[in-house]
């Protein structure tokens, strides 16, 4: 195998897992953040958008730092 062919395969596998581990972790987050919502009084039909408040904050934040 070509030296480039293994380092297309290497970035694929990373960026799957990382993808993966993002993903995971804005779910777990979401699910936190959606519960403390209602914990505090928050409207559970409206508790969802709470997470995406701050997740939309983090990842816009994130954004600008790239």
């Amino acid at each position: 195998m070509k030296l480039e062919t293994i380092n297309r395969y290497a970035t694929t596998v990373v960026m799957v897992v990382l993808g993966s581990l993002a993903v995971g972790a804005f779910i777990l987050s979401f699910d936190v953040l959606r519960q403390e919502a209602i914990k505090y009084g928050v409207k559970p039909a409206l508790a969802f958008i709470v997470p995406l408040i701050f997740d939309t904050s983090i990842i816009g934040g994130s954004s600008f730092v790239i």
